[in-house]
């Protein structure tokens, strides 16, 4: 939001663009920094080893400690907000194609150490793009899945939020996650 003030332009705090992005209807994650592509051995028999995994962390040397700081859901339709943690350091996000949270959901983004976050699929078939959008310099999509389920849990393991996108609910979501980086 811009305000005007004897012709001065005021930002806002809260309009800092988010670091990542993600879209719920088709699958898509946009960030400010590049996720590498490391696919992932198989883990059983019969696996493919699709599995797509990769880390959000500072390039800088040395590098810098990476903290998810603010996690928000909201509607994009109207801007409602559907849930909001300004503690969210440690905590992680999981994303299912089920209606209900899962022991192993298709989709996750958590702290992996103090220096990055990890995020990883199930799924392996991500498109990788590079784009130009608030900051965000990468989108990764999955466009044949349709997530059913957002749920964010604290470093315990805890479940904090999670929430329901019904089969006929007509809106869209999006999770905005606020990153900071520091020594």
């Amino acid at each position: 939001m811009k305000s005007e003030t004897n012709k001065l332009d005021i930002r806002y705090h809260h309009d800092i663009p988010p670091q990542i992005v993600v879209d719920l209807g088709s699958f898509i994650l946009e960030s400010d920094k590049s996720i590498a592509n490391d696919p992932q051995p198989p883990d059983s028999v019969g696996d493919t080893g699709s599995n797509f995994t990769g880390s959000y962390k500072d390039t800088s040397n040395p590098p810098k400690k990476v903290e998810m700081v603010l996690i928000k859901v909201i509607r994009t339709d109207d801007g409602a907000i559907i849930y909001q943690n300004f503690d969210a350091i440690g905590a992680g996000i999981e994303f299912t194609t089920r209606q209900t949270a899962v022991i192993d959901p298709e989709f996750t983004l958590k702290p992996e150490n103090e220096y990055s976050i990890k995020f990883q699929t199930r799924t392996g078939s991500l498109e990788v793009r590079g784009i130009d959008r608030h900051g965000r310099k990468q989108s990764l999509k999955e466009k044949n899945i349709k997530i059913r389920n957002v749920t964010v849990k604290n470093k315990n393991g805890t479940t904090l939020f999670s929430h329901t996108i019904e089969e006929h609910d007509q809106y869209q979501y999006r999770v905005m996650i606020i990153v900071e980086t520091h020594l």
